[in-house]
Formats: structure tokens, sequence, C-alpha cells
């Protein structure tokens, strides 16, 4: 399992003054709080479990997480007092479940390969590996000096120089370094460990080139407004509904195979309308192996999709389009869910969705699989026929029908 600690509980004093009610990594940046830029950038890096180290506006920053990343395995390890960066990973290591994890700042955006880090980590036997960059008038900064192998020698302080490496606020962290470290105690990571053990630990760093901006002085969050203008993108919501027991009723064993064996489930032509509304597309994702099967062919399956259409629109339901996979199950396909082949062919036609702020619904493990795999924020329908749904995988959300789906959309 991918896991980061994120250190969030920092007092952000010099930019209080700016954002006097938020956390720092709530700070906005065109319009945006600063961590969903970041937050996006670790969930493109594969990071599957989120141990928040907080401590100063603590509530406020769980309350954006739990309403705008339900979909994310979070943890929260809270500080009674601030404990510097040291104490805060120590007090953290506990929720860890790996033997190494990643530690990021959430003021500083970064965004390397994490698994480039890893991988030279561990070919080079580092138990830290720090991601540096290089920096011209690093005057903000303090600098590393490494040698030809990467083994770092040495932490330089804050100086006038020209040119240097500076620690890139990323590291690879093996877990046995804290085994001989004291709990509840305030330290600083890089002070106080860094430096101290740079002869007993094996301390390594990389270079990388990417894109480099700390937020935590006020002339760079200011400069932050402009230069993060190029991450910019559109943020369409996107409702992605499963066919076969959450729009139409269920045939068990069996397939749809023309319009008259296919009913409307009672919620859609009472409360799908209303869900629809809170959304910029809505796609119907379902796996129809019943084509190669020969029990239907794709016209037939098309005729079907179009009354389909039509029904929906009748209950004022749009459907942006329809992907359907047509592979038998045993062809191990991208595109069959519990694979996300559709979903992403989905991204291509509407590059302006945003999977993290999008909806599937589906009503078995494959459909929750498979919304999971692109970050989608997953519901699991219920119905009396998917009784041993949904006990391998879990949805972030279980419904019975599309109404309880109101109060969650409403928040």
């Amino acid at each position: 399992m991918r896991e980061a600690i994120i250190l969030a509980g920092g007092l952000g004093t010099r930019l209080q003054h700016l954002v006097p009610d938020l956390p720092k990594a709530l700070a906005p940046i065109n319009g945006r709080p600063f961590l969903e830029y970041m937050l996006e950038y670790l969930i493109a890096q594969k990071v599957e479990h989120f141990i928040f180290a907080v401590s100063h506006k603590k509530e406020e920053l769980k309350k954006y997480l739990s309403i705008n990343y339900p979909q994310l395995t979070i943890s929260y390890a809270e500080e009674e007092t601030p404990l510097g960066t040291g104490g805060a990973i120590l007090n953290a290591i506990d929720l860890v479940k790996s033997n190494a994890f990643f530690v990021f700042n959430a003021d500083t955006y970064f965004p390397i390969d994490i698994d480039s880090l890893e991988l030279f980590a561990i070919e080079h036997h580092f138990q830290i590996c720090i991601a540096s960059k290089h920096m011209v008038k690093p005057y903000r900064y303090g600098t590393i000096q490494f040698n030809s192998d990467n083994r770092i020698t040495g932490f330089c302080e804050k100086a006038t120089i020209e040119e240097g490496y500076i620690n890139g606020g990323i590291y690879y962290i093996r877990k046995e370094i804290f085994d001989s470290y004291s709990k509840n105690k305030a330290f600083s990571f890089e002070k106080d460990l860094l430096e101290i053990k740079l002869n007993t630990l094996n301390i390594g760093t990389i270079i990388f080139n990417d894109f480099f901006i700390d937020i935590g002085v006020e002339h760079d969050y200011f400069e932050a407004q402009n230069l993060f203008k190029k991450f910019e993108k559109s943020t369409k919501r996107a409702l992605f509904l499963d066919r076969d027991g959450v729009i139409n009723k269920l045939l068990v064993n069996d397939y749809v195979k023309n319009w008259d064996e296919f009913t409307f489930c009672d919620d859609v032509k009472s409360d799908l309308a209303q869900i629809c509304s809170y959304f910029d597309y809505v796609f119907v994702i379902t796996n129809q192996q019943c084509i190669e099967k020969g029990i239907i062919t794709s016209d037939e399956l098309d005729q079907i999709h179009e009354q389909m259409r039509l029904g929906l629109e009748s209950f004022g339901v749009n459907i942006t389009k329809i992907y359907y996979c047509p592979h038998l199950a045993s062809k191990l396909c991208d595109c069959r869910k519990p694979n996300a082949g559709m979903l992403i062919e989905a991204k291509k036609d509407f590059p302006d969705l945003s999977f993290e702020q999008s909806y599937f619904i589906g009503d078995s493990d494959s459909d929750i699989a498979a919304a999971k795999k692109v970050g989608c924020i997953s519901v699991g329908k219920r119905h009396e026929f998917n009784l041993q749904a949904f006990k391998d995988i879990s949805p972030d959300f279980s419904i019975v029908n599309f109404n309880e789906l109101n109060a969650v959309l409403t928040r």
C-alpha cells in the first residue's frame, strides 16, 4: 500500500493576516484550496492511504476533506500542541501500515514522480531519500551537499549563494529509523534527525527538475496565484450510472434482449432527475457480454438504449453518452468492469470532467472497483438481488434508492 504522511499542522504565522480563518493548506489559489492541487497530484501518483498530521485549525481541514474527498482513505494524527516536523511524523507513524512511507509538506507543491523516488531509494539502500531540486539563488532555503553516489554529506544554512540544491520537502522513509525515538516530544525532522543522524543513517537524495513552490511566505503565496494558472483545468462533475440493477430492474441470470424485457426501476422515474441536476454530464457505463455471446447484436442493443434514452428524457434525465463493453469476461479486456476502460474513454471524450468530483452508482463489486481505479466517489445501490454485494469492497456510500443520495450531494 502506498502511504503518505502530509504535514498540515503548522501555524502558518506568515500567512495568517491573509487567511486568518483557514489552515495554511486551505489557502485559496485562484479560488481553489492549495490542498486541492496537491491531492490531485497525489491521487495521480496512486497514493492509497493519506495520513494528515494536524494541529492548528484541524477541524476546518477535517471538515473540508470529509466533504470533498469521501472516496479517499484518510487518517488523522492529531497534535494537542505542535510537535515540529519530526514529532509530527513520529506521532503519525503508528497509522502507517507499510515498512516505508512518503512525507509531504501541505504548503509545498513539487509534483515529482514518486515511483522514481522510491525505486532510487531502494536501489541505493537509502533509509531516507530526499527529493531535491537545483535552484538559482536559493536564498530562502538551506542547501544540501552530496557525493557521487548521491549520499548526502552535509546540510548548509541559508546563505547568499548563486545556486545550489535545496531540500524539496518530499521524503521516502524507512519506518524503522524512528524505533529509538520517544513520542510526544517536539523536534525538527530536518535539524534534530537529518543533520544529527547524517553519519549513522544512510541518507540520500535524487534530483528532480519539476516545478516547485512553497506558499509559506506572502511573496510566494501571491506568486502562486499566477503560476498555478497553468495547472487550472475545468472541474466538471459527471455522474456515471451502471445500467442493470441501477436504471432498470435486474433480470437474474439473464440479459435484456428486447425493449419488452426492460423495466425502469421505480426511483428512476421519481428521483433520478433531481440527482442528475447536480452534474454536468450523465453517462451510462455497462458490461454487455451478451453481444459476444451471440444473444443479441450490437444493433439490437443500440435500439434498446435508444428507447431507454427516450424514456429517461421523459423523466427529466438527459444522458450525455452511453458506453458499453461487448466482450466476454474471459477475454480480460481493459474496458469491462472492474477495469476502468469505459470511464477512461469518457474522460478522453470529455476531457474537462474531473474524476475526483464525479460519482459512480453501481450495484456490483465490479462497479465500485472501476470507480475506485480512477478516483471517483463510489455509490453502491442495494436491491433484493445483490444482498451479497459490497462485502469484499466497500463503496463510499450505500443507498437503496436515489433519493437517499440527495443529502450527500447537498452537503
